[in-house]
């Protein structure tokens, strides 16, 4: 008969599938940044590629959840479900799970980035300058923390997986969990990462203002609503991060605060946690729904994320049509659309997937005529991005 409650079964299971979800979307960002040479010499995806590969790793180690902490301790018998490991192990997953502080560094970076281009109006060749510095901080925080917690032996079973505990037998294990994990955290969160979403949602709120005022012509026009998706773009990753690390922060704010757990937020810690590459990758693909949805208002939400999902690629584009047949037609209906109606294709592709390539031919009428659909590469996101903000 189990000697473990329904709650400890559930807390142990369900960072699992979540996580699943997290390495299925940062997979896909590594992907989509990978497979083009345009992107993989961009800034923006440069960073956006490390904040994923920190993600896979983290997300790895939170699926791994609790099978290495120690099955027995003093021969007792274990009290976190699922626990299988031994000591050694157990140390080395939370080696892992103390790296995964570079993954909010990473956000930071991504966060300052975007102010340099909407705020302070930097180009490509300027913020190329510096690229070396938004992997280094990252990393460099990432591994020292967890060499040292290594040396220090500060690893043990944190309940969820091995981490910064009590078990380790180190009376000071509290202040090194905020010290090394949590206050950098929210150092990145609170001086870098929210400061930068307000700094560029005023900057966007002015110059819409100063549009609406003194009634820009059209190319101004166009160059505050470029900049306006690059904002919002930024914005869309920042809230990421916040929703993803708000329920861990209340969880372990709690337990030093009052000593205790409370058993919803701790929930709602074992979900939201391992989620963020999911999130991330709903972002990665906003400007491409978005721009679908405004050209198709009929087309079903399903219908719309997975021609975001499979479009501009040829192998995954053959798995979405042999998984849903009705995709073809209404996917080549709605690039049909988006071809006639956009002149030029999207004001901004920030999601880094490609629109679909559609050749034309010109019937004896005079009249653009659809040839066919490919599932092709192609990305402009370098130019759109020097479009969008002035050159200083």
């Amino acid at each position: 008969m189990s000697t473990f409650s329904a709650k400890q079964k559930a807390v142990a299971i369900l960072p699992k599938p979540f996580s699943l979800l997290s390495i299925i979307g940062s997979s896909y960002i590594v992907y989509h940044v990978l497979k083009n040479p345009k992107r993989r010499r961009a800034v923006q995806y440069q960073i956006l590629l490390g904040l994923s590969l920190a993600d896979i790793m983290a997300s790895i180690s939170f699926f791994v959840g609790t099978w290495p902490i120690p099955a027995y301790v003093n021969d007792e018998q274990p009290t976190v479900y699922l626990a299988s490991g031994t000591d050694p192990l157990c140390d080395a997953h939370g080696f892992f799970v103390q790296a995964t502080i570079m993954t909010p560094v990473y956000n930071a970076a991504l966060s300052l980035y975007y102010v340099m281009v909407v705020k302070m109006g930097w180009n490509e060749s300027k913020i190329k300058k510096l690229r070396w510095w938004f992997h280094v901080f990252p990393l460099a925080i990432g591994l020292g923390t967890a060499i040292a917690g290594q040396v220090l032996k500060l690893y043990g079973n944190a309940t969820l997986w091995c981490w910064i505990s009590p078990a380790s037998g180190n009376e000071q294990w509290n202040l090194y969990r905020w010290a090394f994990y949590y206050g950098i955290l929210w150092f990145m969160a609170l001086v870098i990462i929210i400061p930068s979403m307000i700094v560029i949602f005023v900057h966007v709120r002015k110059q819409e203002a100063a549009a609406a005022k003194w009634r820009h012509g059209q190319s101004q026009a166009q160059q505050y609503a470029n900049s306006r998706k690059v904002a919002m773009q930024g914005i869309s990753f920042s809230a990421s991060f916040i929703v993803t690390w708000i329920f861990p922060t209340l969880t372990r704010l709690m337990q030093a605060i009052n000593g205790v757990t409370y058993y919803p937020l701790v929930v709602l810690f074992a979900i939201f946690l391992p989620l963020q590459g999911f999130f991330n990758a709903g972002c990665f693909l906003r400007p491409k729904y978005l721009k679908y949805r405004k050209d198709n208002p009929h087309a079903s939400i399903s219908m719309l994320v997975r021609t975001c999902v499979f479009s501009g690629d040829r192998k995954l584009g053959s798995v979405l049509v042999t998984m849903f047949p009705s995709t073809k037609s209404n996917a080549e209906h709605m690039n049909s659309r988006r071809s006639s109606n956009d002149n030029g294709g999207d004001d901004l592709d920030l999601a880094g997937t490609n629109e679909q390539d559609i050749e034309h031919n010109m019937g004896e009428d005079g009249h653009e005529r659809h040839k066919s659909i490919k599932w092709a590469d192609g990305d402009k996101v370098e130019e759109e991005m020097k479009e969008a903000v002035p050159e200083h």
